[in-house]
Order: structure tokens, then sequence, then C-alpha cells
């Protein structure tokens, strides 16, 4: 308790003793023991206040005093966190002290090691200039002798130029031999083929005048009965001209010019279902005109077509044209040669063949007539010549080499769709693959196709079903409309 708080109480207990007192006269019992009561009341709420108010001064004072004691204890703390700091500072220091030390230590031993290293390079370097004087009385000698070698190096590379200047002479030379020795070639490849055409037509007055001279002699054997058989000698005539004419071979030059002079280009327009939805294709291909029977039909492979099995299936529309220069022809209607169903005939009127100046080519009767036979490519660009065989397992086929010889064009390749023709400048039949070729003794069809507003599509998928590209020959089978 403070010494204020005391003073106060005393002083209340010495004004309560002093109310207390009764200095006057005394009065009635009765008066005197109400104001004593009074009083006493009086003292007891004012010992009660004072009271009240030292306990307040009190809490105050021991508050003020907690506050205090807590800033007495944060200032603690926080000077010994800065002791500590510093202690930890003087560690650090003492070991960057330790650091510095051995620092100083190590550097001292490293001056001592360069200081050798100089010493040692000093005596390198006096050696070294010695070797350079050395070296500088030899360069001398060696300049001399780099000298003479240059000399010697621009000496060979004059000879050298001079080689290769005469070397680029002959290659010229040489060059121009070369282009002059295929301009000889080409020239004595033309004479070859000329002279073989003239072989031919001689050949062919030959046979032509062997055939009118024994006419003649069977004319005058039987003068006296000439006036009645007119015509069966003009019919036998015509039968020994035409024989003449099977059996004469034409040169190279004659069927190719006449293959290229005579062919038909077939385009195809088509709507074709994909995985996206439908495309717009178009296909053209070359086609050799020929006649059977009286009849005139355009005939190709199926390989650059959409009449293959795979194509088909995703036909949905298809319209066909032959051009001939600006004569057009609308195709109504395709076959599939029953001998073999990759060969297409369109059946094509004779009339359009005439008004375009086309021949078409016959068939050849006798494909054993000659050893070699004249293929010709689809594109009309190579032909030439080569024997023939017949296939072991199918006579309807006869194999051909492998590789073609020209004088013009070397070696070559015959492919699918190419056509190949007797020496007569007959059709012998069309390559339906690199190999085979399918022979064309008659003409027979087994499934037609009907193009532009009559096409079905249905229809041709039922056709491509009914047989695969891999099955060779044989007819289109199983229940298909023809």
């Amino acid at each position: 308790m403070s010494r204020a708080i005391l003073l106060v109480i005393c002083d209340f207990l010495l004004l309560s003793l002093l109310a207390l007192a009764n200095f006057d006269k005394p009065k009635e019992e009765e008066h005197s023991d109400a104001q004593a009561e009074q009083v006493q009341e009086q003292a007891h709420a004012d010992l009660v206040e004072v009271l009240q108010m030292s306990l307040e001064s009190e809490q105050s004072a021991r508050e003020a005093l907690n506050d205090e004691l807590d800033q007495r204890d944060q200032a603690l703390l926080q000077k010994e966190e800065e002791i500590r700091q510093r202690e930890a500072l003087a560690a650090n220091l003492k070991q960057n002290i330790d650091q510095l030390e051995s620092s100083k230590k190590t550097l001292e031993e490293q001056r001592q090691e360069l200081q050798a290293q100089q010493q040692k390079l000093q005596q390198n370097l006096q050696q070294q200039e010695d070797q350079l004087r050395q070296q500088a009385q030899q360069s001398n000698l060696v300049q001399e002798d780099l000298a003479v070698a240059r000399e010697r190096l621009r000496m060979a590379q004059q000879q050298l130029q001079e080689k290769q200047q005469a070397l680029a002479s002959r290659e010229s030379e040489l060059k121009n031999l070369s282009q002059e020795l295929v301009s000889k070639e080409r020239e004595q490849a033309i004479l070859s083929t000329q002279l073989e055409s003239a072989n031919v037509v001689k050949q062919r007055l030959e046979v032509q005048l062997e055939t009118e001279r024994v006419a003649k002699q069977a004319a005058e054997q039987h003068a006296a009965t000439l006036a009645g058989s007119v015509s069966d000698l003009a019919t036998s005539s015509d039968a020994i001209r035409e024989e003449f004419v099977r059996n004469t071979p034409l040169s190279l030059n004659e069927i190719f010019d006449r293959f290229n002079r005579n062919r038909l280009t077939v385009g195809f327009a088509t709507q074709e279902s994909t995985l996206l939805g439908s495309v717009s294709k178009r296909y053209l291909q070359a086609a050799v005109p020929i006649v059977y029977q009286g009849q005139a039909y355009a005939l190709f492979a199926v390989n650059e077509t959409p009449f293959n099995a795979s194509t088909m299936k995703r036909l949905n529309s298809i319209r066909g044209q032959i051009a001939i220069g600006e004569k057009r022809y609308e195709i109504p209607m395709v076959s599939l040669l029953q001998a073999d169903h990759r060969i297409v005939l369109i059946r094509i009127p004779s009339s359009f063949l005439a008004e375009a100046s086309i021949t078409p080519f016959t068939l050849e009767s006798d494909a054993l007539r000659f050893p070699e036979a004249v293929l010709v490519t689809a594109a009309g660009d190579k032909y030439g010549e080569a024997p023939f065989r017949i296939h072991v397992e199918d006579n309807r086929y006869f194999e051909m080499e492998s590789k073609l010889f020209s004088r013009l064009f070397g070696d070559f390749s015959p492919s699918g769709a190419d056509f190949v023709f007797s020496k007569n400048g007959q059709l012998l039949g069309v390559m339906v693959d690199s190999r085979l070729c399918l022979l064309l003794a008659q003409i027979a069809q087994d499934v037609s196709i009907p193009l532009g507003a009559q096409f079905n599509a249905s229809v041709a998928a039922q056709i491509a079903e009914s047989f695969s590209d891999e099955d060779a020959g044989g007819s289109v089978r199983k229940n298909v409309k023809k």
C-alpha cells in the first residue's frame, strides 16, 4: 500500500472521530441516539467510498507497474537478442579472421611458387631467345629453299594448266565425235528402216509379180473357158490377192504410222463415292478401232479406266465419249470381253469412222504366221518388235519378251494396255499386264454396262463383286444381268 493512501485513510479516521465527538450540552437521549446513528451511517458510507477509491488507485498502480514490467522484459529480450547477434557476429569475425589467416598463408605459398616459376620462366626465356637466334639463322636457309620450291610449283602449275587445256580440247573433240556418232547411228537406223521397208516392198512386188505370172499362165491355159467362168476367176484372184496381203510383212514404220493415224481417244466422266462424300473424275484412254464380222468396235484394256473392279464399286454415275478430231460420239454402252474381262469393247457406227477417215484394223486369223510381233505402246510414243511364244497353260494368251529393242528408242518394257500387231499390220491382241497378251482370234461379249442416264450403280457393283482383277480369264458370272 502506498504512503498517500495511508495518509488518506488516517485523515478519514480522524474526521470520523471528530464527527462522533459531542462538545455541546447533552440533549434528550432520543435525539442524540438518532444523530449518532446518522453520523455512524454517514461515516460508514464515506469509509466504503474511501476504500473503493483506494482499491481503484491500487489497481491502477498495479496495472502501471505491470506495464512497466512488460516493457522492461521486452527491453531485456531485445538486449539478449542483440547480445546473441553480437556473439554470432563475433564468431563470424573470428572465423573470417581464421580464413584470412589461412588465405594469407596460402597466398604466401603461392607467391613463393610464382617467384620460383618466374625464375624458371626467365631461364626458359633465355633459352628460347638462344633458340630463336639459331632458328633465325636457319630461316634464311629455309627462305631460300622456299623460293626455289615456289618457282618449281609455278612451273608445275603452268604445265598442269597446259595439260588441262589440252584435255579440255580433247574432251570437246570427243564430245563432237560422240554427237557425230549418235547422229550417224540415227541416220544408220533410219537407213536400215528404209532399207527394210524397201526390201518389204521388193518382196511384196516379187510375190505380186509371181502371182500375176501364175494367174496369167492359168488364164492362158483356160483361155477357151475364160468367157464362161469370169466370175469364178475374179473370186479366185481376190482370194489370192487377200492371201498375198496377209502373208506380206510391213515395215515397223508403216504399222506404227497406221496405228497413230487411226487410233481413238476414249474419255469417261464419273461421279465416285469416297469417305468424305462424292468426287468427280475424268479418264482418258487410247483405243484401237477394229472391224469384226462387219461391225466396228473400239477396243482397249481397263487399266486406266473406271471399269476395274475397285472403281466400279464406287461409281454413282458415268458417261463416255469417243473423240476423233472435232467429231464426238456419245457412248451408250460398254461391254467386257468374254475371253478376259480386262478388255473393254465399245460398239460404234461404221459411218462415224468413215466420216473421220478412220480405217479399222482386222484381226489376225493365224497368230503363228510370223515368228515376231510388233508392240506399240498405248501412248503411241514407242514401238518395237520381239519374238513371242504361246502360253503353256492357256493358249488364249502368248508371252512377250520383258524387254524390247528399238533402234530409235533403245530398250523399253511392255505394260498393260499396249497393243500387239502381226507383221502384216493386223491386230494380234492387247497386253493385259506387263507379260501376257490376250490373243484376239474372235470377239465375244460377256457383260454390257449401260452409260449415261441408263447407268445403274447397283448393277455395276454386282458386276464388280462377281470378278476380281486377279482372276485373269473367264467370263463374268453368277446371276448378273447382261
